[in-house]
């Protein structure tokens, strides 16, 4: 595949964001070697949500997600970069076998079900977060009606982990809760691993690549429905590719 980046308003800004996540992965790397495994777990996850702000930079380039105040909102939010994180492990992990998917897709082979938690990242993203900065009163899901494990992310189970890593946690009594030095090196490298997964696919973005994943293709239309302005549509349905009128 010849590499040719794609252009457009925000290519800059996705550039940046790419090369900041990657030196900051680098850090992480370096810190690991170390053995000072919570800054090295804490910087890995900061490299992670410098890759997700460039994913939403480019699903907005890329005409699935509209540029509003709630999305710039959510730029700067960890919890919806936590969420964007997850969707884009799933296309690293199944971009490795990107030219037999590509192949799949011409052959038209039936696309398959999105997983439980991409479709419950999709919504609490869209619905928990983005529709909740538009109104407080936005309708949201019964918090039983996701995945555990993702909803434990959008409430903040990993920024929380990222300040433990960082931070010296205080009772309410003064005693000592957590420190970073409870970071084993075994965590760490776990977040360094997933952050270079997650790198990669910020990389095939951003030179256009991703494109070619049937995976991207399914995720943008989920993402185009549920941020459609005419309706309010929660993907409930893995797989499902139809939108339901309100």
């Amino acid at each position: 595949m010849s590499e040719k980046k794609p252009t457009g308003k925000y290519q800059h800004a996705i550039h940046e964001c790419v090369r900041n996540g990657c030196l900051l992965l680098e850090d992480a790397e370096y810190l690991q070697d170390w053995e000072r495994h919570g800054t090295a777990c804490a910087v890995a996850i900061l490299a992670e949500e410098e890759f997700s702000k460039a994913f939403l930079l480019y699903l907005v380039q890329d005409a699935v997600i509209p540029w509003t105040p709630e999305i710039r909102r959510a730029i700067r939010n960890h919890e919806c970069k936590h969420l964007l994180a997850i969707l884009m492990d799933h296309l690293a992990e199944r971009g490795e076998f990107w030219w037999s998917h590509t192949l799949d897709q011409r052959l038209n082979t039936p696309d398959e079900p999105l997983p439980g938690k991409l479709v419950a990242a999709i919504n609490l993203f869209r619905h928990d977060k983005v529709g909740r900065f538009h109104s407080q009163s936005w309708d949201v899901l019964e918090p039983g009606d996701y995945d555990p494990a993702t909803k434990k992310v959008a409430d903040g189970s990993i920024d929380r982990a990222k300040q433990s890593s960082i931070y010296v946690n205080i009772a309410s009594d003064g005693a000592t809760l957590t420190t970073p030095r409870a970071v084993s090196a075994t965590q760490s490298a776990a977040e360094i691993e997933r952050a270079k997964r997650i790198k990669e696919m910020a990389t095939d973005m951003e030179h256009g690549f991703v494109s070619a994943f049937r995976e991207y293709s399914a995720l943008k239309k989920v993402l185009a429905a549920v941020f459609d302005p005419t309706r309010i549509v929660v993907a409930l349905m893995q797989g499902d590719e139809n939108a339901h009128q309100s």
